[in-house]
């Protein structure tokens, strides 16, 4: 009797041992499911921003794309669009003149040179081009400008593409003339010319204004606008877009003043004015 009441409670005792063993082993097991359930939801998760964050070809955007972005999305005020014309070195390969041609053109050339200062234009007009940007900043204006530093290499068509890509409202292509005749002196308009299209008349609309506040403020020779259709800062904008040439580096006279800060004021002033003139004129219609 004693020894099936102990066979009995031994029983009894290795099913309870049995019973808590595989308890455990379940126990062990479901949670081992729900910790890698929520790892591979966190993964998905993280995959899913990726994905929304990244360039077709899987790169991350840089950070002035993200930047670029959030500028796009905080577009209150007009922007302007400003193109300090030419690089330090230029580039001779071939790119397209225009959407309506098949003809080409040289991507970027390097300008001309001062004939008194010796300064390239390229720099000359970066350093316009950076005292008109902190200009129109003061009067409520966005501005992005295609190039900041003279060791670049961003072609024509490629600054004209900027427009679109920063939802601008303008572009202005900052330029210094140059010419064999070293007494021609003045500053002149460029504007697109595109078989007469709505962009084509406010280019010469835009254009008019700023060569007249321009020469108003720096008593420069005013040459007028003129249409031109081999230029592909222009050609390939998709906003009212011109090239200003503000003054003949090739006279040396001109030259000097250009280089002069109290005449740069003078030059930035006129820029600033001739957009502000610009816009207002568009208030009136």
């Amino acid at each position: 009797m004693k020894n099936r009441d102990l066979y009995q409670t031994s029983f009894v005792l290795f099913s309870i041992l049995l019973i808590i063993f595989f308890s455990r082993s379940l126990l062990f097991h479901y949670w081992d499911f729900i910790s890698s359930a929520g790892t591979f939801s966190h993964d998905n998760k993280v995959s899913s921003d990726e994905m929304n964050d990244t360039h077709a070809d899987g790169e991350a955007p840089s950070d002035q794309e993200a930047e670029n972005r959030r500028t796009q999305e905080d577009h209150n005020s007009p922007r302007i669009l400003i193109d300090p014309g030419h690089q330090k070195i230029g580039d001779y390969s071939r790119e397209p003149l225009s959407p309506l041609t098949n003809a080409t053109t040289y991507r970027m050339s390097t300008g001309t040179i001062g004939v008194s200062s010796g300064k390239y234009e390229s720099a000359l007009v970066l350093q316009i081009a950076l005292q008109l940007e902190e200009e129109l900043s003061q009067r409520g204006y966005d501005v992005i400008l295609t190039r900041y530093e003279q060791d670049v290499n961003i072609s024509n068509k490629e600054r004209a593409l900027m427009a679109a890509e920063h939802d601008a409202d303008l572009l202005l292509s900052i330029h210094g003339d140059g010419y064999q005749d070293s007494r021609i002196h003045g500053a002149s308009v460029l504007a697109p010319r595109l078989m007469n299209d709505t962009r084509e008349k406010q280019s010469g609309v835009f254009g008019t204004h700023l060569i007249n506040e321009y020469s108003k403020s720096t008593s420069a020779r005013n040459r007028g606008v003129h249409y031109r259709s081999h230029l592909a800062v222009l050609n390939w904008s998709n906003v009212p877009s011109v090239l200003i040439e503000l003054g003949f580096m090739t006279n040396p006279e001109e030259d000097e003043k250009m280089q002069d800060p109290d005449y740069q004021v003078k030059m930035v002033q006129g820029l600033a004015n001739g957009i502000e003139s610009y816009f207002s004129s568009l208030d009136d219609d």
